[in-house]
């Protein structure tokens, strides 16, 4: 079986990857992106678009102070979620409601977490003037809160 040669980006993604789930299986210590098995399948929110920074960080915890992971989703980008939790902390308190909450999406892929306000249901168009509504807020299935151990 013949295979193309990984990139290094692809590489290094496997890497992360590995060295999570090691976190998460309680050989590392520190901060991962482990959480309880979510009860729900996974499902899509979309990177929001509407405001600059485009897009959405991508970190190794459910926290705004938490490392940010090289890789990002751009806007509109579809990123695969299993689960949310609250973590305790408003992530952009300056925020319009819904978006000043505590609440981060685990990747399925368990790579890290996104912020709820980094995300939405929808893809979003660009508000340069900064008047616009968010576009409308990811969803929160209730069969989906998880429980995010450090």
């Amino acid at each position: 079986m013949n295979r193309e040669p990984r990139t290094e980006q692809q590489t290094r993604t496997r890497r992360i990857a590995a060295a999570l789930a090691l976190t998460c299986a309680g050989v590392t210590a520190g901060t991962s992106a482990c959480a309880e098995a979510p009860s729900c399948d996974t499902f899509i929110v979309v990177s929001q678009n509407r405001w600059q920074p485009y897009g959405t960080a991508i970190r190794i915890a459910p926290s705004i102070d938490a490392e940010k992971l090289p890789a990002v989703f751009n806007g509109n980008d579809l990123v695969a979620v299993d689960g949310y939790v609250h973590s305790g902390t408003i992530n952009y308190p300056t925020n319009q409601p819904p978006f000043n909450t505590d609440i981060w999406y685990r990747l399925a892929d368990a790579d890290g977490w996104v912020s709820y306000e980094g995300v939405r249901g929808e893809a979003t168009q660009q508000d340069p003037t900064g008047y616009e509504s968010g576009g409308l807020p990811a969803p929160l299935p209730g069969n989906c809160e998880t429980t995010y151990m450090p």
